[in-house]
């Protein structure tokens, strides 16, 4: 039996996500910054106003996180997986994420926030 309920690790799991998708965002703005666009601020502004929609639903799980006493730290990433240590009050649980998977979540919801940004 785990002592973090599933509830509390698909909050932490979100995080984690939502940082992935922000720190991809970020890679992004900065190569089309570097890069010879016709029309570069529509792009800029989309990944910008994604990043705004973003930031805020990590805000809100975030403070979720700190009411709850839930704590999420990045550890080693061996190449085929990544492993982050999941604490919720006095407990520990070390988790490993696929990096297929983290890859395929973070298309996913990047998908879903910019489609989001086209209705």
């Amino acid at each position: 039996m785990t002592a973090i309920l599933e509830s509390d690790r698909k909050i932490i799991s979100q995080s984690v996500h939502l940082a992935l998708v922000l720190s991809v965002l970020e890679y992004d703005r900065k190569k089309i910054e570097d890069t010879a666009f016709k029309i570069k601020n529509v792009y800029l502004n989309l990944i910008e106003h994604t990043m705004l929609q973003v930031q805020a639903d990590l805000k809100v799980i975030k403070e979720d996180m700190k009411r709850k006493q839930l704590k999420v730290q990045r550890g080693k990433n061996d190449g085929l997986a990544t492993e982050y240590d999941f604490y919720c009050r006095e407990f520990h649980e070390p988790h490993r994420f696929y990096n297929k998977s983290l890859k395929s979540n973070t298309q996913k919801l990047l998908i879903y926030y910019l489609m989001r940004n086209t209705e």
